[in-house]
């Protein structure tokens, strides 16, 4: 372990989500650069992750989550794993208000570059009242403990952070990409029973709450009304899931309505797509929106997503408004126009604004030597 330039991640979970993919992505960014990572997570890692992580010679520690413990306890074992498994080059923390507490165990054990990492626009939906109230404590003592702090959205910064942070864009494993594109996007829409004339309108992400994807209900509903021969595909799970079905039963659209569940695979789906949405009451920087715009995809957004999600390959469209009328005129001028980008343009837009693997890693290489 001496001499090893050796990262500790703590975040949530490895198995889904936007985050996971953020954390994965740049552990394997940076291995190629001599950095390697090691996770604190709350749950265990599928054998697939397992699998990936292997492969870059990270390790994997599962703790209890805070809330089924208490701060004390959480942060001694954290301080346990550093002190069994370190020294570590730097901590790197992505658990919103509670950053501070994994950067005071990393303090205690003489981790000096101390980076905490904001990703969603708002707190946890699952934090208590109390919690809530003292959040504007929590992003002072986030701001302390840290000795980096860093986002990926304005709107995260100020959430997590409240001031002083650094942007730094999520980035997309163009490999994938690459893989995608071994697959034919007409057998992908015949496997669903889709018409070949009919146009696919995509969603992938968590199924409720800040995600407002029963938006899509009646934005389909009117779309529908209007005789085009469209098509809805949802990808994602979450606590509205079966409510937002029942709902598009009750407008008698199930027959053009796919709703498939969490799928591992879903950047390879995303290539069926003619228009992919973005509901959102309120966004940090969207992985799968990213993963759509990559693929070729365009995509209407709505006001709740920050426009640095907008890659700058010409395939990301604002509605300014959450009025149905409106965005189903955006979306029949965006089909309209049959939009093709290929794959040369997204790779220098990516490159120009620097979101590329190499600028981002790059970054955070910076980050964790603290260099200026």
């Amino acid at each position: 372990m001496e001499g090893e330039k050796r990262i500790l991640v703590v975040v949530d979970s490895l198995n889904s989500g936007g985050i996971a993919s953020v954390v994965l992505n740049i552990a394997k960014g940076i291995y190629t650069r001599g950095f390697k990572c090691d996770f604190i997570c709350y749950m265990q890692p599928t054998e697939e992750v397992i699998e990936e992580l292997k492969a870059i010679e990270s390790r994997y520690f599962v703790i209890n989550r805070l809330f089924n413990s208490n701060p004390l306890k959480y942060i001694k074992s954290i301080k346990e794993v550093i002190r069994k498994n370190g020294p570590y080059l730097a901590i790197h923390v992505h658990t919103a208000m509670f950053i501070w507490l994994a950067c005071l165990a990393a303090k205690t054990e003489g981790i000096n570059v101390r980076v905490g990492h904001a990703h969603g626009s708002s707190f946890d939906g699952s934090a208590n009242r109390l919690t809530r109230l003292l959040q504007p404590i929590f992003k002072v003592f986030n701001r302390l403990l840290c000795t980096k702090t860093l986002t990926c959205a304005d709107k995260s910064g100020r959430a997590t952070f409240g001031k002083a942070y650094e942007f730094i864009p999520n980035f997309i494993n163009l490999n994938k990409i690459d893989n995608c594109s071994t697959f034919d996007k007409a057998d992908l829409i015949n496997s669903f029973g889709i018409p070949k004339d009919g146009k696919i309108l995509g969603y992938v992400g968590y199924i409720g709450g800040e995600k407002n994807t029963k938006h899509l209900v009646n934005l389909f509903n009117d779309l529908k009304k209007d005789d085009i021969k469209a098509y809805l595909v949802i990808i994602g799970d979450g606590r509205e899931f079966i409510s937002i079905k029942e709902s598009f039963r009750k407008c008698g659209l199930s027959d053009y309505v796919c709703m498939l569940g969490y799928k591992t695979n879903a950047m390879e789906l995303m290539r069926m797509f003619d228009v992919y949405l973005v509901p959102s009451f309120s966004e940090g920087m969207s992985m799968s929106l990213l993963e759509a715009q990559i693929n070729g995809v365009p995509s209407i957004v709505s006001p709740g997503v920050p426009l640095n999600n907008d890659i700058g390959a010409g395939l990301f469209y604002r509605c300014n408004t959450f009025k149905v009328e409106e965005w189903t005129d955006e979306i029949k001028k965006v089909l309209d126009k049959q939009i093709t980008v290929s794959k040369d343009k997204i790779l220098l837009s990516l490159k120009n604004k620097e979101y590329d693997m190499d600028s981002v890693c790059s970054k955070y290489v910076k980050v964790y030597q603290d260099e200026k």
